[in-house]
């Protein structure tokens, strides 16, 4: 990536940090934010902390068997602790650190280079698509759709469009390019190199399936987190995963927002204000990113454990920062 897009990329990520840490300030003047330290408050955070930190065993799952289609076995501990190591390292603007740190675990760890690409890539194609799927799933099924119609009339028809559009493209992108992707990046072998086997079509649906299982089980510990957060408030499970999923994947192309921070919260404030108040949909926020901060601390937290009980060393990570 050229260095003008490299700060172009910062640059947007700290605007949107500023953004939405302007916005949490004026919004929560004069707000009663002791429910933060009530114990029913800490009890769902940290059962959406701990659903969130699941997504690692079970993407370790699919990355086992992209992997094994490429002839590289590899343990499901091993695969866990590479990505568990890493979560922390995503903190650094564009997720560049995090990107470069399990690239450098997996190497070292003897999975080879082009293997571990074709993964990687398999996996990111996979995940916006389980992401963009989940995420208009979900709001469509939360009845956000028929508000969204109801209050705003035609205004609302393009940027639906533009999410249909989206989705169809990462759907076409998985089942026709990604496949000539992996084929030609399998291509570019060493004359001395053999072939390499790439990941089956029956693979890449079932990764697909657990990346879209990561946002069932995280879904699952945000209603939770909200239903002892707001008391007395309804949690719509389909309206938070969905809320989520779609602000992952903006997140996700943000390059300078460190984890998709300041981000990935203005999209959930948009899209939950639609049945929160404003107040409401930001304690919700900022308790999700507590909770996500908590769960990459846990994952490194374990993953370094078990490195250290099999005599692996893991690398430094930056602290992260939720402000």
């Amino acid at each position: 990536m050229k260095r003008w897009a490299r700060h172009l990329g910062l640059l947007l990520g700290l605007i949107a940090t500023a953004a939405f840490v302007l916005y949490a300030t004026r919004t929560l003047q004069g707000q009663d934010l002791s429910r933060f330290m009530s114990g029913t408050a800490i009890i769902g955070i940290a059962i959406a902390a701990t659903g969130y930190s699941l997504i690692v065993p079970l993407s370790a799952m699919a990355w086992r068997r992209l992997l094994l289609d490429m002839k590289v076995a590899r343990s499901w501990s091993e695969l866990c602790i590479i990505m568990s190591v890493t979560q922390l390292a995503k903190y650094i603007p564009g997720n560049v650190g995090q990107h470069i740190g399990r690239a450098a675990m997996s190497v070292g760890r003897g999975i080879p280079l082009r293997p571990y690409g074709i993964s990687v890539v398999s996996e990111a194609v996979l995940a916006v698509v389980a992401a963009t799927f989940t995420g208009l799933l979900g709001c469509g099924l939360s009845g956000m759709g028929g508000e969204l119609l109801k209050h705003h009339g035609v205004t609302v028809f393009p940027p639906i469009a533009i999410l249909v559009l989206v989705f169809v493209l990462a759907l076409f992108l998985a089942q026709h390019l990604l496949p000539r992707l992996l084929r030609s990046m399998a291509s570019r072998q060493s004359a001395d190199s053999t072939q390499l086997a790439l990941p089956r079509n029956r693979t890449l649906a079932l990764a697909l399936a657990v990346y879209i299982l990561n946002y069932v089980v995280f879904g699952t510990g945000i209603t939770a987190m909200v239903a002892l957060l707001l008391t007395g408030q309804q949690a719509q499970w389909f309206l938070l995963t969905g809320c989520f999923a779609l602000a992952w994947v903006v997140g996700f192309f943000a390059p300078g927002a460190p984890a998709g921070l300041g981000v990935r919260e203005g999209l959930m404030l948009g899209l939950l204000q639609f049945n929160y108040s404003s107040p409401e949909a930001l304690l919700i926020v900022i308790a999700l990113r507590l909770a996500t901060t908590a769960g990459d601390i846990l994952c490194f937290a374990v993953g370094a454990a078990a490195s250290l009980m099999l005599g692996q060393q893991p690398p430094s990570s930056p602290t992260p920062s939720i402000t």
